[in-house]
């Protein structure tokens, strides 16, 4: 069996801190976050899959959200079979819904804010966290700027 690469070890590394971070958040998330009952579909980070966003998942679903993972294994990027799995996840998800709200991590976010734009019939709202982009002018968002 190959050794995992660096990137990868040192990216699980980090997934600890954040854990320990976001479970010493859990009290302040429980007190502020809005309570709700809609859909939320989480996408994971880069080199990550559906087991990274259970904590976040799950304080959704005590929040009273009903939360779906993405289900297609690890983030490796803009693949194919991913591309694809999270166009038929989302269109799965909407026939059972309707509009959904979609949250992403990192890469995850990115997808969500593409996802928002080939489906908005399909998307609600997009919450990226982490997310590496940046809006210069209010073109560069669907939203309108202030």
């Amino acid at each position: 069996m190959p050794r995992p690469a660096v990137l990868c070890l040192a990216t699980e590394v980090a997934a600890v801190g954040e854990l320990g971070a976001f479970t010493m958040s859990a009290p302040l998330m429980k007190r502020w976050l809005p309570r709700g009952a809609w859909p939320v579909f989480v996408m994971p980070r880069f080199l990550a899959g559906d087991g990274s966003t259970l904590p976040l998942r799950r304080t959704l679903d005590r929040l009273g959200h009903i939360t779906y993972g993405w289900g297609l294994g690890r983030d490796l990027g803009p693949t194919p079979e991913i591309l694809d799995g999270i166009v038929k996840r989302v269109d799965e998800l909407h026939q059972e819904h309707g509009s959904i709200d979609v949250v992403g991590w990192s890469l995850g976010g990115i997808f969500g804010r593409e996802l928002a734009r080939v489906a908005p019939h399909a998307t609600w709202k997009v919450i990226t966290m982490g997310s590496p982009f940046q809006i210069e002018t209010p073109s560069d968002s669907s939203a309108s700027l202030p």
